[in-house]
């Protein structure tokens, strides 16, 4: 064989490989594109079914978390997206009627509470105001507002300095972009104050009563201000309608019990008797809604319902870190609805807050197993 037959025949055997390899690589490349294709088809078909769901979630049954009453559907909680939305709607709600109160306050002037309030003076540095309460004689935080002109200095310049200064260590320019969580609003002390000053206020009660005068101070005070917010509903670990017990002695007063029926009984050295039936919410579906905020302060004066709430919403301390805490402590009530006061402290302590009854700035700090009853500051100091 002659060197041009070996080179042609080299050469077609070359061309004949390259022909090989293209057909190998295209069957292998439609191959892949099958694989691929399938992979596509599965990953699509597993977003439709989780958009078709989280639609069933949001709408088919008004963010209740449950759907068409299957058993599957009862383990389905509320997602991340529809609790903001809930708590956003809530609050929308909760404006328009106190907003639809201040433009209608005729219409409530034969209210069997209005009878019941007094307009007075209130004075807090350098601030001056008058503010409605229960007449002398019903109420002892009205009875004190009457005769001091003010309230409890103490508290009020704690609550003060922390909102301040978490506004200076984030450099936050505008008040209304720090919020403060009020649960247990009683007659509006604390919305009316700091509302006034411009931050944004969130308060929660229970009692339709003092709901009322909570409305009637937003109409005095700080009449259409979208930055205080008023809910009618009290607080807990979970979702029913509960019933609400008020001191004989203090009309403002009142504690909630979900799980019994009783008409009156005694604790803390006050008699106390069924007055109302309420709407309660978990505040931990308003976790989501809170996490989007600077949320600096958040006090807790709700009867001995302080425990539960806050098992319920452990994400605040353990995740979010709310740096100022004030709860009110009664061991009794506490007890009332069958919780341990030291664990409720060692809840804060275990996470990185330290706790002491004269400021959140002090550091005349108490161990969880000497602390009791009285007004207690948590100050997150980290672990």
């Amino acid at each position: 064989m002659d060197s041009v037959n070996l080179f042609d025949k080299n050469k077609n055997n070359l061309e004949y490989h390259k022909n090989q390899a293209v057909k190998i690589n295209a069957s292998g490349f439609l191959k892949s594109l099958k694989y691929i294709d399938l992979k596509l088809i599965i990953l699509f078909s597993i977003l439709i079914s989780n958009l078709y769901l989280i639609y069933l979630l949001r709408h088919k049954n008004n963010f209740s978390g449950e759907f068409f009453n299957s058993s599957f559907s009862k383990i389905l909680k509320l997602d991340y997206f529809d609790k903001a939305k809930m708590a956003e709607s809530i609050i929308k709600e909760s404006f328009e009627n106190q907003k639809d109160f201040c433009e209608n306050q005729n219409k409530y002037l034969n209210n069997q509470y209005e009878n019941m309030i007094n307009l007075t003076d209130f004075r807090f540095k350098n601030i001056d105001y008058k503010i409605y309460v229960y007449k002398e004689g019903d109420n002892y935080m009205s009875d004190f507002i009457i005769r001091t002109k003010g309230y409890d200095v103490k508290e009020m310049s704690n609550f003060y300095d922390a909102l301040e200064y978490y506004g200076k260590a984030k450099n936050i320019l505008n008040k209304k972009d720090i919020y403060f969580l009020d649960l247990g609003a009683n007659l509006g002390i604390y919305p009316s104050y700091f509302g006034k000053l411009g931050y944004t206020v969130i308060s929660f009660e229970a009692s339709p009563r003092n709901y009322y005068i909570l409305k009637k101070n937003y109409c005095q005070i700080n009449r259409n201000s979208k930055n205080i917010i008023i809910i009618n509903r009290g607080v807990s670990n979970q979702e029913k309608i509960c019933n609400y017990y008020t001191q004989i002695t203090g009309l403002g007063n009142g504690m909630l019990k979900c799980d019994e029926n009783r008409e009156e009984f005694d604790n803390d050295g006050f008699h106390w008797k069924k007055t109302f039936e309420v709407p309660i919410i978990k505040l931990s579906n308003f976790i989501p809604y809170f996490a989007r905020k600077n949320l600096a302060l958040i006090k807790l004066d709700i009867e001995g319902s302080e425990a539960l709430v806050m098992q319920d919403c452990v994400e605040f301390i353990t995740k979010y870190r709310i740096p100022y805490i004030y709860s009110e402590l009664s061991i009794n009530m506490l007890n009332e609805h069958g919780n341990n006061p030291k664990e409720y402290i060692k809840l804060f302590t275990d996470n990185g807050y330290k706790v002491n009854k004269e400021g959140f700035f002090s550091h005349n700090f108490i161990p969880p197993e000497k602390v009791e009853s009285g007004n207690l500051y948590f100050t997150y100091y980290g672990n």
